[in-house]
C-alpha cells in the first residue's frame, strides 16, 4: 500500500492525473473526475478507453492536473504529513494517559 501511494502523491505533486485500477487502496486514492480516472483491472479496454478519454479533451488534462496538485497540496505534503503523524502521537499519548497505572496488567 505504501509503494503505491507514493506514486499518487509523486504524480499528484507534480499535477499528474493518474489512471489507476479500482483494486485495492488505488481506487480510494483516486477520485474519478478530479484526480484521475478508473479503469476495469484485467480489461485493457476499459484502460484503453480512460487514456484516450484524457488524450483527446485538453480542457479535461488542465482540470485533472489541477485537481491532482490541489489534493496533493491538502492532504501529502511534508507539512501535512508532519501534522498526521503529530495528531497520531497525540492520541496515543492522550490513550496512555488516561489508561491507570497497572491496569494492562491481567491477572
Amino acid at each position: 500500500v505504501q509503494v503505491r501511494l507514493t506514486k499518487v502523491a509523486h504524480s499528484y505533486a507534480r499535477g499528474t492525473p493518474v489512471i489507476a485500477s479500482k483494486i485495492g487502496s488505488l481506487g480510494e486514492l483516486v477520485r474519478p473526475g478530479e484526480t484521475g480516472f478508473h479503469f476495469e483491472a484485467g480489461n485493457a479496454s476499459s484502460l484503453v478507453e480512460q487514456v484516450r478519454m484524457l488524450w483527446a479533451d485538453p480542457a479535461l488534462r488542465e482540470r485533472l492536473r489541477a485537481g491532482a496538485r490541489a489534493r496533493f497540496e491538502a492532504e501529502y505534503t511534508p507539512a501535512r504529513n508532519l501534522e498526521k503523524l503529530l495528531s497520531v502521537y497525540d492520541r496515543v499519548a492522550s490513550s496512555a494517559r488516561a489508561t491507570p497505572a497497572g491496569s494492562a496488567q491481567a491477572a
